[in-house]
């Protein structure tokens, strides 16, 4: 499964996300598969996260969507 959402917060290297199409849940800190150092990450931005299996804790931060 594959849910776009907004940054919330930074914890170190991990990004928690809050999906406002599902109750403004946030996620737990997230590991990212962004690895270009070109692509500035900001509280805010939207983002697409990808989910392993059904906790919101198998998710994984996969890129930023250009909405601006």
């Amino acid at each position: 499964m594959v849910i776009m959402g907004k940054i919330s917060s930074f914890e170190g290297s991990k990004i928690r996300v809050v999906f406002p199409e599902r109750n403004n849940i946030v996620s737990p800190p997230l590991p990212s598969v962004i690895n270009q150092p070109l692509v500035e990450l900001m509280i805010g931005d939207t983002v697409v996260v990808g989910f392993t299996g059904a906790e919101i804790r198998d998710g994984v931060v996969l890129g930023k969507v250009n909405d601006r």
